[in-house]
């Protein structure tokens, strides 16, 4: 029990220092102006014509390659720092001891993803809280748009795709894209403490950011390459619900996102094993 408190308290220490951290604040006004930017359309359509709109835009957004690369170059944002060895942490380790150290940052990137795309969902609701209809059923404007054009044909840019409708119920899809979003963030994250760790932290902000523009490749090229892409995998209409598709199924999504986080995680932890501990100044 004293194990797991000193591994929870190392993780709540690094979002503490959230609140004295300007990347934050920037990474936070940066979703906030471009979820604006891509909701405001919708809005705009509620103001003219009266409807309402329910709160499930998420898995719409997700759904379209240029947000999806948008939101997670955040995640790159967010854990470029890694692996978080600044100020007072090595005297936290050497009292702590490496494990314990290690375990409380992987709890922190986990915490952490799941919080990015909780606020995520928050927001695409705020911009739009006017015009916001609470509601379980995916209401009468998101079912419109995922059946017809009238989203394209009122300048809204977001790909209402009808699969997402017709497999999901809203609240359940909302939940499957914040659980595969983290996910795939944790998985992104412990890429960049790996490179990171081993080289500097150029070279993880590199490699983050090349993994989130491979999602950008899958859309102009072959589809196959989904397969070899985490980032797609939170597009919900480009997972084989019934193995009639070249797309990968929840199944193989869900053991390669935990099988690269072991991968990750273990290489991670003995790269840490073996060498020394220098204070890194603050992202």
């Amino acid at each position: 029990m004293g194990k797991a408190f000193a591994c929870f308290s190392i993780a709540l220490h690094n979002f503490k220092k959230w609140a004295v951290n300007p990347r934050l604040y920037i990474l936070l006004l940066m979703e906030i102006l471009y979820l604006h930017s891509r909701l405001s359309p919708v809005g705009e359509l509620c103001t003219r014509t009266g409807y309402k709109v329910t709160p499930y835009l998420l898995p719409f957004l997700l759904d379209e390659g240029s947000a999806v690369m948008m939101l997670f170059l955040g995640v790159v944002l967010l854990f470029c720092d890694a692996p978080f060895i600044e100020d007072e942490q090595p005297y936290i380790m050497l009292r702590s001891g490496r494990r314990i150290w290690f375990i409380g940052q992987m709890l922190y990137i986990v915490m952490a993803s799941v919080l990015y795309f909780i606020v995520l969902y928050f927001i695409s609701v705020l911009v739009l809280l006017p015009h916001i209809e609470w509601s379980a059923e995916w209401g009468k404007l998101l079912s419109t748009f995922s059946q017809t054009s009238a989203a394209g044909q009122n300048g809204i840019s977001i790909p209402f795709a009808r699969v997402i409708t017709a497999r999901f119920d809203p609240i359940p899809a909302v939940l499957r894209c914040v659980v595969n979003g983290s996910l795939v963030a944790t998985v992104l994250g412990m890429l960049m403490f790996f490179v990171n760790l081993n080289i500097s932290r150029t070279a993880g902000g590199i490699c983050g950011t090349a993994l989130v523009l491979w999602n950008m490749v899958t859309y102009k090229t072959w589809y196959w390459f989904v397969n070899i892409s985490p980032v797609s995998w939170v597009n919900l209409s480009r997972v084989d619900y019934d193995g009639s598709s070249i797309y990968p199924s929840l199944t193989y999504i869900l053991l390669a996102l935990l099988a690269l986080f072991a991968v990750l995680s273990v290489t991670s932890w003995v790269t840490l094993r073996r060498r020394n501990i220098d204070v890194l100044k603050s992202v």
